[in-house]
């Protein structure tokens, strides 16, 4: 069916942009989401159990400052703060900006637990297994990232 078109602007073939902007979160990308507040509340408590000299990896020998295990803590802090920034991005209906965060997390999360593989394998891969379905939920959504955001 053909629309009339009465000038003053492009003709109505599709839906409006509020329309476009109130189509609700694929449920794949939602999934993703609430993967990245999981994974990083996770990242929180390792990083706690790293600064305290836990021994939930084996036992080590450091100091607070002087050891690889407290910079990974910072670092897992940072990621963690990355993750849940992104999901409430996605959240926030702010599209981009919450689809490449939460990419950069995935990725940057998957690099991280693959160095702790040998050390602790089921935790290991478990995780990468898991940021591998966040970069899947994120990327067969591009039909609903590539519409406007609020």
């Amino acid at each position: 069916m053909r629309s009339e078109w009465s000038g003053g602007g492009p003709p109505a073939d599709g839906p409006s942009a509020e329309q476009l902007r109130d189509e609700p979160m694929p449920s794949r990308v939602e999934f993703a989401s609430v993967m990245m507040v999981l994974l990083g509340t996770f990242l929180v408590i390792a990083a706690v159990t790293e600064w305290a000299d836990s021994d939930w990896l084996g036992r080590r020998q450091f100091a607070v400052f002087g050891s690889a295990h407290a910079w990974w803590a910072v670092f897992d802090l940072v990621t963690a703060l990355l993750a849940f920034y992104a999901a409430w991005a996605l959240y926030g209906r702010q599209r981009l900006t919450g689809r490449l965060l939460a990419l950069a997390f995935a990725v940057v999360s998957a690099v991280r637990w693959m160095f702790f593989i040998p050390a602790a394998p089921v935790l290991g891969v478990l995780v990468v297994a898991i940021d591998a379905v966040i970069i899947w939920g994120l990327t067969s959504a591009s039909d609903w990232f590539a519409q406007p955001s609020v």
